[in-house]
């Protein structure tokens, strides 16, 4: 792929309009390489060589967003007529060079911490004083030491100058503290006003005054309280007149329009003269450290940290208990001791990590101050609420110099770990093992490792942009290549999880090769396919200049064995199929909004023959080969019969769910993502939790259990005598139960049309799976105590007789949708969104007027969508719509009736929704209707 043809297509996606609209929405523009990579059908590697290589040619400039930008300069300096100043900008860098993201004059303010919050006063009081007629109102700022009296200063003149639309020359600021001098009041009033030659001894020349630098601006004097009496005289005749004189000047008067902001500790009615305090109109007090809420504090903190990554360009990884500890103690000096700390933190922590040469640098607690994790120890045995308050704050602090700010509660990442387990092998190799006990040892070793790192991925949903943020992105995507090919070479299932796992391995690899820091050991080859390895290896030496030594090869080889051999995840697969392109539609709403991409589709084209469908649904789950099983929503028809025909060719086992609506997807898949169990079991919980049986089931004749096993009737037996047992102790012996061979259910025997004929066979137990017309329950569904529970409650909820409790004839489906979103969303209250959306849906439907058989489905789908949409706007998890301004376009009708209704949900929950997400209300809108 030429680089000429990147250049051609990137100039067809980054149009004028589209340029325009990014600009207009405060976001920045560019084109990632994998949207290039998949319109040119290329690796993404290949696509990001040639776009750096064009970012050094000074062709491009990148952007570290997530994911990474490119931009051709050709096109920046036609937007902006600009040349870029360097090749690699942030996000930040970018808005700032090339255009202000913000147009409102309340920006410098902004950047003040609590300027929304703990200072909202402060910041109207200082708008007020910048902006009053004339020249403004001469300030005093208050408060104790080191809470940021002169950045609020500073602040305020860059307020000024902004709306004031001046240059710095014609609107000055000029600072000066009056403690420099104060033993010399001579010497200071010469600094303020300026002297003449010989005003007194040593004054040889005239000199210029800092009022009269400060004309036409701002003097701020901070320490204000030192100025002595005569001083203060003189500065309150200036602000009464406009007028003063040099020291040792007569008969000369000079003028300046001077705002006077001064600043201090001390109450102002002790330390200045009346006369001069009854000149300064304002007085803005500014809160100390201790007063501000812990979202502020917390915010403190970490841009004090980013300072000192931009200063010493490094990673610093900062401990939970640090960064509560800071926040939470009383600082005397407020943020000025609060900035001491943390430099102090980052530079020993940056001394230790000297002689390692590591580019992300942990600062342990240990390293914080005694006084501070006493305080911070202390209250938290002695005060609840404090744990309280805190613990949502129980994560580490990742802050790098590029601006960017992590949490992370388990550190994926753990560069500790790794360097323990060399620690750990190394010992190994000195204690004169034999060969077989040291390939035990090591095999054992790497694979509690490798299971740790799994361990702590668990259920994080990880996936490849966020793997960017912790691996370098050249690392990951080789790492997707080679597992590309371990994929193909070993018919292994490989996951993202497999991919980090490797990346992770790789980054200590190489940084160990390169630093010649080297595994002394020997590990016993394995039986893994050694020319694969072999190949994997050369690769690894060649993509990243080095060469590894045999040890390091076969401690590689190790790895992947574990890696080939271990399946991360046994849960079950989820598929939708439906007619048309509904299946799609519903698969994509689940992932976005359980940030995943688990729930697979198979669409059905009405113009498609069914069994091409059936091919196409068969191939997927071949490539997978779920060992739990294969859970499948369909909507209707043919579509029904897929997982029992695909169960009976292949012997892997599947459930079928009729009518598939957004809410059974949703969940159904929020379930299965955290459960590891087999498909049965799943299915039967389903089946408990919306007391529903199949049809077949609900008959007059008395109800029965089959006990099945595939050795032979006598385990069956067993398993009969312990069902009995069981369901006597839970009063519900009325109910049969029949031992039967596996082969004889299977096949439908006389045995079994007997039992069929007379009884009601509400359930199966057997210690194999058997795809039959009624729930299967595995054996260990009745040994072990959660799970029999679970089993009892299905069958006192089948059509048994068994008297049923507690009916609630008034239930509804919205109760349903609060009940689920109760168990989904953590920040927005469940009832008042549901509330809230159904009026918004009331109007929307008066509008649409969907017919009364699709009118209640619609509405459940869209109120859940919308529980979705209110929580991820409240967290501040903006979603882009691709294609967006085309989309609107083609659905112009549609987006502005659902604009001008919106705005009950947005008044009642005070938040701003974008188009984009007005854009998914109509896919959900459209896709139901579809579906429907």
């Amino acid at each position: 792929m030429s680089e000429k043809e990147i250049f051609s297509y990137i100039e067809q996606v980054l149009t004028k309009n589209y340029i325009e609209d990014r600009i207009k929405e405060n976001e920045i523009f560019g084109i990632a390489a994998k949207e290039i990579a998949e319109h040119f059908n290329q690796y993404r590697s290949n696509i990001s060589a040639v776009l750096n290589k064009s970012v050094k040619d000074q062709k491009l400039i990148k952007i570290e967003s997530r994911p990474v930008l490119f931009l051709p300069i050709k096109i920046l300096k036609g937007v902006f007529n600009v040349e870029p100043t360097k090749g690699i900008y942030s996000v930040e860098e970018f808005k700032q060079e090339f255009y202000n993201m913000k147009s409102n004059t309340n920006e410098p303010f902004e950047l003040l911490v609590g300027y929304d919050g703990s200072q909202t006063t402060q910041v109207q009081q200082a708008q007020s004083a910048i902006l009053y007629p004339p020249n403004g109102l001469h300030t005093l700022i208050t408060g104790e030491s080191g809470t940021g009296k002169t950045l609020f200063a500073r602040t305020m003149y860059s307020y000024g100058k902004t709306t004031k639309k001046k240059a710095e020359d014609e609107y000055p600021f000029v600072e000066f503290n009056c403690a420099d001098y104060y033993h010399n009041p001579q010497l200071l009033l010469s600094q303020l006003f300026g002297h003449i030659r010989g005003a007194f001894t040593g004054a040889t020349q005239e000199t210029v005054g800092l009022v009269e630098k400060a004309n036409g601006g701002i003097l701020f004097l901070d320490e204000i309280h030192r100025l002595p009496p005569e001083g203060q005289e003189l500065l309150f005749y200036l602000m009464d007149t406009g007028q003063y004189r040099k020291l040792g000047e007569a008969n000369s008067i000079r003028k300046a329009s001077v705002l006077i902001i001064g600043a201090t500790t001390e109450d102002p009615n002790d330390v200045l003269l009346k006369t001069f305090k009854r000149r300064i109109p304002l007085s803005i007090q500014l809160p100390a450290y201790r007063e501000r809420p812990l979202k502020e504090r917390l915010e403190i903190i970490e841009r004090l940290f980013i300072k000192e990554a931009i200063v010493t360009q490094r990673t610093y990884i900062i401990e939970s208990d640090i960064v509560k500890a800071l926040a939470t103690f009383d600082f005397p000096g407020n943020i000025g001791q609060l900035a001491s700390e943390i430099k102090i933190l980052c530079a020993r922590s940056f001394l230790e990590n000297q002689s390692q040469e590591s580019y992300e640098i942990n600062i342990p607690y240990d390293f914080l101050a005694n006084n501070i994790k006493k305080s911070y120890e202390k209250k938290s045995k002695s005060n609840d609420d404090f744990r309280k308050e805190l613990a949502k704050y129980n994560f580490d602090m990742i802050i790098s110099p590029s601006n960017t700010i992590q949490y992370q509660e388990d550190k994926i990442l753990d560069e500790k770990s790794y360097k323990n387990l060399i620690k750990e092998i190394n010992i190994y190799s000195k204690q004169g093992l034999s060969s077989k006990q040291l390939a035990e040892k090591m095999n054992a070793t790497v694979t509690d490792y490798y299971n740790d790192v799994l361990d702590r991925m668990y259920f994080k949903g990880v996936n490849k942009e966020e793997i960017y943020k912790i691996v370098d992105q050249e690392i990951v995507d080789f790492s997707i290549e080679i597992m590309k090919e371990i994929h193909e070479d070993l018919n292994v299932n490989i996951t993202q999880q497999h991919i980090l796992v490797l990346a992770f391995h790789l980054k200590f690899l190489i940084d160990r090769v390169k630093n010649k820091n080297q595994v002394n050991t020997t590990i016993e080859k394995e039986t893994t396919d050694e020319t694969l390895v072999d190949n994997i290896i050369d690769r690894i030496e060649q993509e990243f200049k080095i060469q590894l030594p045999s040890d390091e090869r076969n401690f590689f080889q190790l790895l992947l064995k574990n890696m080939a051999n271990e399946n991360i995840s046994t849960r079950p697969e989820l598929y939708i199929l439906a007619h048309g392109n509904t299946a799609t539609s519903l698969a994509d709403v689940c992932n976005r909004l359980l940030n995943t991409n688990y729930v697979n589709a198979i669409d059905a084209p009405l113009s498609q023959d069914i069994e091409k469908s059936y091919e196409q649904f068969l191939s997927e789950v071949k490539k997978s080969q779920p060992k739990n099983g294969v859970m499948i929503l369909a909507d209707m028809g043919s579509l029904l019969n897929f997982g029992k025909r695909m169960s009976e060719e292949t012997g892997i086992a599947s459930h079928t769910i009729p009518n598939v609506t957004t809410a059974l997807a949703l969940d159904l898949a929020h379930i299965m993502l955290n459960r590891n169990e087999h498909v049965d079991l799943i299915y039967n919980e389903y089946l408990i939790k919306n007391k529903s049986v199949p049809a077949s089931e609900k008959s007059k004749k008395e109800p029965a259990i089959l006990s099945a096993c595939s050795s032979g009737k006598g385990t069956s037996v067993a398993f009969q005598s312990t069902i009995e047992d069981i369901l006597k102790q839970n009063d519900l012996d009325f109910i049969s139960v029949f031992s039967i061979n596996n082969a004889d259910l299977q096949n439908k025997a006389d045995s079994y049309q007997e039992i069929l004929n007379n009884y009601n066979i509400i359930a199966v137990v057997g210690n194999v799976h058997i795809n039959t017309d009624v729930p299967f329950f595995h054996i260990s569904s009745i040994v072990s105590k959660e799970k029999e529970s679970q089993f009892i409650e299905f069958i006192k909820n089948s059509n048994t007789g068994y008297p049923s409790e507690n009916v609630n004839h008034e239930h509804s489906d919205y109760d349903d949708v609060i009940h689920f979103l109760e168990k989904h969303v953590m920040y927005v209250n469940p009832v008042a969104a549901v509330k809230t959306s159904s009026k918004f849906v009331d109007s929307l439907f008066k509008e649409f007027k969907p017919s009364e058989k699709k009118s209640n489905s619609l509405r459940m789908s869209l109120i859940i969508h919308l529980g979705f949409m209110i929580e991820r706007i409240i967290v501040d998890r903006r979603i882009q719509y691709e294609d967006k301004q085309i989309f609107i376009k083609d659905n112009l009708e549609s987006f502005n009736i659902i604009r001008n209704l919106i705005s009950v949900i947005e008044n009642a929950f005070e938040i701003e929704i974008h188009d984009d997400e007005i854009c998914y209300i109509i896919v959900t809108l459209e896709a139901k209707e579809m579906q429907e």
